[in-house]
């Protein structure tokens, strides 16, 4: 049986810098579901990355904090992650886009930030 269902849950891999060298982090995102209008809604607005970011991330397994505690998710715990991980925004946006559509259609998509 097939269901949707209004969100779920993905993996995000994101790169951090570490000691030298750069480091991959992987974390899973839950994203909310969008129809195929509402994908070219959001792909043809003026919104930043933090903005979709902001938009379509409900939730988050595997991100701690300083003290590697589990750090729960806010939208100001977002907004902090977005800020203090360089090209975390234009990951995470590419990563639900090409979730959403898969990525053999990520080429098709000119136009959107951080895609392509």
């Amino acid at each position: 049986m097939f269901k949707l269902t209004d969100r779920f849950w993905w993996p995000v891999d994101l790169e951090v810098p570490g000691d030298g060298q750069t480091v991959k982090r992987r974390i899973e995102l839950e994203f909310k579901r969008q129809s195929q209008s509402e994908l070219d809604a959001l792909r043809e607005s003026n919104k930043s990355d933090a903005d979709i970011c902001a938009e379509v991330v409900l939730g988050w397994k595997g991100v701690k904090g300083d003290e590697d505690q589990d750090l729960g998710f806010t939208p100001e715990n977002l907004r902090m992650l977005l800020d203090e991980v360089a090209g975390a925004r234009l990951t995470i946006v590419a990563t639900y886009f090409d979730a959403m559509l898969g990525a053999a259609r990520r080429k098709n998509l000119s136009g959107l930030r951080g895609i392509g």
